[in-house]
């Protein structure tokens, strides 16, 4: 049987995990949009602010983890069209289209986020946080011209209740954020001011 799997995060990661540990004759192949399969993107403001030292260490499993377990990953390519009656989906990659048959198909995506109405939310400067390029962009923002070393933390501090992270505020001291308190640009995994 042919598992197609859309989709390299947790969601398609697990079904096709558990497809080759209930049947290890299925042959399975992952759609991933990127080149980054199972990273963790809650842990995204994690390396930003230094508490991961490496970006590879988002990895719940390395890409040789994943094919040395029995998965065809398919890097890079974006699904574009699902033909059930065919049992074929339409990807595509750098190299062109292509088709895909299957016998069974999971489409695990994950979220897409929303951008908000906000003013000057496409300004210079204002980022998105949802993706590895986006991170990668993030952290460059956050280190153009400045040493590497441990900088971060005076950038970029993961709050004390776990629920975001913040910019201290000019001068060095941080402030408090909530109720009552004089908020400092507070963030959560899914937006990042620079």
């Amino acid at each position: 049987m042919r598992l197609l799997v859309i989709g390299g995060s947790d969601a398609g990661i697990a079904a096709a995990l558990r497809a080759r540990e209930l049947d290890p004759s299925v042959e399975v192949t992952v759609v991933v949009a990127d080149a980054f399969p199972n990273f963790s993107i809650c842990g995204l403001p994690y390396y930003l602010s230094g508490d991961v030292g490496d970006w590879r260490d988002l990895a719940h499993r390395t890409t040789n983890d994943l094919e040395q377990a029995g998965i065809g990953l398919l890097l890079d390519h974006t699904a574009q069209v699902v033909d059930p009656a065919a049992k074929q989906v339409t990807v595509t990659s750098q190299r062109g289209q292509r088709q895909l048959g299957y016998d069974r198909l999971v489409i695990g995506i994950g979220a897409v986020p929303v951008r908000p109405p906000i003013d000057g939310l496409d300004l210079p400067g204002v980022h998105v946080l949802h993706t590895m390029g986006d991170t990668f962009a993030l952290h460059q923002a956050l280190t153009a011209g400045r040493p590497l070393g441990g900088h971060r933390r005076g950038w970029l501090h993961r709050s004390g209740d776990g629920r975001g992270l913040h910019f201290p505020r000019p001068g060095g001291h941080r402030g408090r954020a909530g109720p009552g308190g004089h908020a400092d640009r507070r963030l959560g995994a899914g937006s990042a001011v620079g």
